[in-house]
């Protein structure tokens, strides 16, 4: 029988995985630059908030878990570090003999222990009034360089298929301008189907219009999101979903492996390209529209919503926790900028979602202009 909350990928199931392994280890590395523990920079933690249980280190390596059940009894469940080093081990065997990547599965025997120590579910259940939220866990840690905090992050695992930064969805459609098209060509267009359907679409429109230009996005709530970012963020990640639809993945490249990630669809590539075009060549910083992808990139990392109207606050306020493909941990501070940027924009590509499911690439006519209007979608995976 299929049991509904304890069912879920391997980046869900890492979750509480993250938080018995925590608290076996009794601290949280710092990633150096090649994303591996730093013997030297880590956090003790002191203490593990869910949304179901709390856990508390003691002395002597004593934890205790509390948590609060469906009648509003609160219960407290004691154990030593030692058992859940245990319960680390065994859950993290556990989700590495699955061998599909992608798709949700049960561990039966992992439920128990989940239910005992107060998880209900595998994710962090959100707060009632919140529907979305970046952050995972919250830990309160002493570090040399948070001081005592109590800090959110958001769990990455390696250990199944990429998570996505951005999610595709309408609010993330980006309108463009399309001129010197006939009503025959254009149909003609939107006939293109088949496997290569986006790419013989976008060639095409290449091909034949005379003009492809950012209009507006689809939701003023992302662009207005986009703006307390940055003013000139709107244009400029317009013209990186562009640069592309219309450049990147029509160069010539390998045949998609089977792990999905193509060196062209990098964004730091497509930052690149748009950086040797106008208005962005002229800029005196040779690197301008890269610094303000990164900001747009920490931004959604840590709090922004394409649907919601974001206050410029960082949910995720400690950062990321990434579960390595070996069961190590380490953290990706926000308090270390330059570093957690660059992971973002090193590790991130463009991918393209559905068409019919996000209502996007079919050329739409712009009343008695002779001009048509283009949706195309951005959403953003981690490639590794």
């Amino acid at each position: 029988m299929m049991i509904k909350n304890f069912s879920g990928n391997k980046g869900e199931w890492s979750e509480p995985y993250v938080v018995f392994r925590l608290l076996a280890d009794g601290k949280l590395c710092q990633a150096d630059k090649n994303l591996l523990p730093s013997p030297d920079e880590f956090s003790h933690v002191l203490e593990i908030i869910r949304g179901d249980t709390t856990a508390t280190v003691q002395s002597g390596g004593v934890i205790v878990f509390s948590h609060i059940d469906a009648h509003g009894q609160r219960h407290i469940v004691q154990t030593h570090r030692e058992n859940l080093c245990k319960q680390a081990n065994r859950l993290f065997k556990s989700i590495c003999s699955i061998k599909k990547t992608k798709g949700a599965f049960e561990i039966p025997g992992e439920v128990p222990d989940l239910t005992f120590y107060g998880f209900r579910r595998l994710t962090n259940p959100a707060p009632k009034n919140i529907k979305t939220t970046k952050r995972d866990l919250r830990l309160k840690i002493d570090g040399t360089r948070t001081g005592l905090a109590t800090l959110g992050f958001s769990v990455k695992s390696e250990l199944g298929a990429p998570p996505t930064l951005l999610n595709a969805s309408e609010p993330t459609n980006i309108l463009y301008r399309i001129k010197g098209l006939t009503k025959e060509q254009a149909q003609s267009i939107n006939n293109i189907a088949g496997p290569r359907k986006i790419m013989d679409r976008c060639r095409a429109i290449k091909n034949l219009a005379t003009s492809i230009e950012y209009d507006t996005y689809y939701s003023e709530v992302f662009k207005d999101n986009l703006e307390v970012v940055d003013s000139s963020l709107p244009e400029i990640l317009a013209d990186l979903v562009k640069t592309h639809y219309f450049q990147q993945i029509l160069l010539p490249r390998p045949v998609r492996g089977s792990c999905g990630f193509r060196e062209a669809d990098k964004l730091s590539a497509a930052v690149e390209m748009l950086g040797k075009t106008e208005p962005y060549a002229s800029k005196k910083r040779h690197n301008f529209c890269e610094i303000k992808i990164k900001r747009f990139l920490r931004a959604c990392a840590l709090g922004l919503m394409p649907s919601e109207v974001w206050d410029g606050i960082d949910d995720a306020s400690g950062g990321y926790i990434i579960v390595l493909p070996d069961g190590r941990l380490v953290a990706l501070y926000v308090y270390n900028t330059n570093l957690f940027e660059q992971y973002l924009y090193e590790s991130t590509i463009f991918e393209r979602a559905s068409t019919t499911r996000h209502n996007y690439l079919t050329l739409i006519p712009d009343g008695g202009t002779g001009d048509f209007l283009l949706k195309l979608n951005l959403q953003i995976r981690f490639n590794k």
